[in-house]
């Protein structure tokens, strides 16, 4: 009795959290009420939602995390920072991009991004809950991994950055602007290519890629490319003539 109360608790619990997240993408953060919520989710009493969720910012940050994967690894850090860089970044990435190429949450962040100017108040509550806590995961990974010698010692936090630009400037620009083959962008092709200028960028030494850990290796980088590297390094000339 006991795990079925327990089952049926979660499942009224996520009924709430998809019925918030879709009256947000229609109405705004500001403008829903309890009771637009109540009437989304299918209960029959708004004053319900508080058995689940202190108030309407509590709903919003647990609606973030149940959509956002990216997110969820926070709760798996230890596991996460074991990974070598190539594996973590790309499971990374592709938790970012299938997030934002979610409907839903596609609607959200056009909203929110709208209404955090006149409303500085939910631009806080998204920036700290979502982006800010992904950004700090994502920084403490770097600097692990600087802190081992396995990537070359950089800010880890502008690292970060580096990392989540290009992928956030495409997807948030295709949900801003979304005209017809205008921006569109394959987002797994555009994170391989990423991952692969990052990753060699990022190596600890970037002038001699003999040394460079196995993930660098890995890469596809082909023997010209390696004697070019060492001629840039050693100065002999490997042109042709």
């Amino acid at each position: 009795m006991a795990k079925r109360n327990e089952l049926e608790f979660e499942e009224r619990r996520r009924q709430i959290l998809n019925g918030a997240l879709r009256v947000f993408s229609e109405k705004g953060f500001v403008k829903t009420t309890n009771r637009d919520i109540a009437k989304a989710a299918g209960i029959g009493s708004a004053g319900l939602i508080y058995h689940y969720f202190k108030d309407k910012e509590a709903l919003l940050h647990a609606a973030l995390e149940e959509h956002a994967p990216l997110l969820q690894m926070l709760a798996h850090e230890e596991e996460f920072l074991a990974l070598p860089p190539e594996t973590a970044l790309r499971r990374a990435g592709l938790a970012y991009l299938r997030m934002m190429e979610g409907p839903v949450i596609s609607a959200v962040v056009r909203l929110l991004i709208g209404e955090a100017i006149r409303n500085p108040a939910v631009a806080r509550t998204f920036i700290d809950f979502g982006p800010r806590r992904g950004l700090e995961f994502l920084s403490r990974y770097f600097a692990a991994q600087m802190d081992r010698g396995v990537l070359r010692k950089v800010d880890p936090g502008y690292a970060t950055r580096c990392f989540m630009g290009p992928l956030a400037l495409a997807k948030v620009a295709q949900i801003l602007l979304p005209q017809p083959n205008a921006l569109a962008v394959d987002g797994e092709a555009l994170l391989e290519t990423h991952l692969d200028i990052f990753l060699r960028g990022m190596a600890p030494s970037p002038g001699i890629r003999d040394e460079m850990p196995p993930f660098a290796h890995s890469l596809g980088e082909g023997p010209g490319v390696r004697a070019h590297l060492k001629s840039e390094t050693t100065g002999e000339d490997h042109g042709e003539g």
